[in-house]
């Protein structure tokens, strides 16, 4: 009598398991990265319209005339600045912003702080920023020499992901600060 052996890895069912994972591997598993991809790029363009909207609705509460007579260092003792503390305030809670801040071009600097609303940073002091993300600086130059809205691609520190708007602050057609 002969006896029949029973190999595992040449069974019907082993074989289409096998066969279905390779297919699902080849296939499907490209198309949920590129699915997830797109998705990403949707959420992405989602946060920028609303950004740009909180930028354009949170530029009104701004008075551009106490910007730009914030200059000196010394001026963060003035109404004006704690005004403009005041509305970066309410602007980060109203819409949920990480940090609202308000910056200008120095020639010999670069661009500078004048507020944010954590009031963390000093009037006049440079904005590092800039320096360890130069998208973001990319994004400022151009809302400040064009006059439009800036925006930078969504940029990562550490384990956070950020977004930047820049909306430029004009008085007279020109623009005094972002």
């Amino acid at each position: 009598m002969k006896k029949i052996s029973f190999n595992p890895l040449y069974s019907v069912a082993v074989v289409n398991v096998v066969t279905f994972l390779a297919i699902l591997m080849l296939m499907v598993l490209p198309i949920a990265l590129l699915n997830m991809k797109d998705t990403e790029h949707d959420l992405v363009d989602t946060l920028s319209a609303r950004l740009s909207v909180v930028a354009q609705r949170s530029a009104n509460s701004i008075d551009v005339l106490d910007v730009a007579s914030l200059a000196d260092p010394k001026a963060i003792l003035t109404a004006p600045h704690k005004r403009l503390v005041s509305a970066l305030s309410r602007i980060q809670r109203e819409y949920l912003v990480d940090n609202a801040v308000v910056y200008r071009y120095d020639d010999v600097k670069g661009f500078v702080y004048v507020a944010d609303g954590n009031d963390w940073f000093d009037l006049g002091a440079p904005v590092t920023l800039h320096e360890r993300f130069p998208a973001t600086h990319a994004a400022a130059l151009e809302a400040w020499n064009t006059g439009e809205l800036g925006e930078t691609r969504l940029f990562t520190s550490g384990n956070s992901q950020f977004y930047q708007v820049n909306y430029p602050l004009k008085l007279e057609g020109k623009v005094r600060a972002s």
